[in-house]
């Protein structure tokens, strides 16, 4: 059927083949019109502005600046997407290992606070079984004064015990992480310096 043509429209200005104009070319356009309106008011204008109009009127329109990232070669975006799943990966590791010591950490401190009730529920068992046998209020005084003492001097040694082992944990729970803060930190200084 052949190529139709397009009845023309009145009213439009624009053909096809008309160019848009840039912006350097516009601002030639106004820097010339600006200077031969001065002119016929009597300004005195600048030696090189004319010649400035002329010489940008004459570079033509301008290429956009290219975008980077589609510039940039396929290797290094691999590269960098490889990094940052790695650096994502690690962290897992870390927040997984934090995890593990802080499981076996509890496990730890359940295992001594069940030792240690035990202990004291024993303990204090044998204690009324001692009380019941006394033969004088004096006598019972000094078994309860005793066991008192006694369970008193556990108590704090199993809380000694118990608060070492929890800032152990704590320590050990926290190290993996704050070695993946340190990385992060890290890269993040290197990025801003290069």
């Amino acid at each position: 059927m052949g190529d139709r043509i397009m009845p023309e429209t009145k009213g439009s200005t624009v053909t096809p083949k008309q160019e848009t104009k840039s912006a350097e070319t516009e601002k030639a356009e106004a820097t010339e019109r600006t200077i031969t309106a001065r002119r016929g008011a009597g300004v005195k204008v600048p030696a090189g502005a004319k010649a400035k109009a002329v010489q940008v009127e004459k570079a033509g329109p301008t290429k956009p600046a290219a975008v980077t990232t589609a510039a940039a070669p396929k290797e290094a975006m691999t590269r960098g997407y490889e990094q940052f799943a790695e650096f994502g990966t690690e962290n897992f590791r870390a927040v997984f290992a934090a995890g593990s010591v802080l499981a076996k950490g509890m496990e730890t401190l359940s295992e001594e606070v069940t030792t240690y009730t035990s202990d004291s529920f024993e303990a204090g068992m044998e204690a009324a079984k001692a009380l019941g046998e006394c033969k004088t209020f004096a006598e019972a005084l000094d078994r309860q004064s005793a066991f008192a003492r006694i369970s008193f001097d556990k108590f704090v040694a199993e809380t000694t015990k118990l608060s070492e082992i929890s800032a152990k944990l704590a320590k050990d729970t926290v190290k993996p992480i704050n070695a993946r803060v340190d990385a992060a930190t890290e890269n993040f200084v290197k990025t801003i310096v290069t």
